[in-house]
C-alpha cells in the first residue's frame, strides 16, 4: 500500500479529472443540481421498501408455516440416542 501511495503522490490530477484552474471537482458540481439528490433518495426509499416487503413476506410465510413444517419432521435414528 505504501509503494503505490507513493508512486502517486505527487499526481496533481491535471491529466484527467480536474483542469489547473478548475476550483471544483466534478462530483462537487454534480451534487448542486436537483437531479441527482432526487435519484438518490428515490433509489433509497425503493431499496428500502423492497427490502421491508422482502422481510415481511419472509417472516409472514415462517410464521404460517411453522407448525406444518414441525408436523412433517422425521424423527431419524441419532435422535433416538438423546
Amino acid at each position: 500500500m505504501a509503494v503505490l501511495t507513493g508512486s502517486f503522490w505527487n499526481k496533481t490530477g491535471t491529466k484527467k479529472g480536474r483542469a489547473p484552474g478548475q476550483k471544483k471537482g466534478q462530483t462537487r458540481e454534480a451534487l448542486t443540481h436537483r437531479v441527482p439528490w432526487t435519484v438518490a433518495i428515490f433509489l433509497l426509499g425503493y431499496v428500502g421498501a423492497e427490502g421491508m416487503t422482502g422481510r415481511s413476506i419472509l417472516r409472514c410465510i415462517l410464521w404460517l408455516c411453522v407448525e406444518s413444517l414441525a408436523s412433517s419432521a422425521v424423527q431419524t435414528p441419532a435422535d433416538d440416542f438423546e
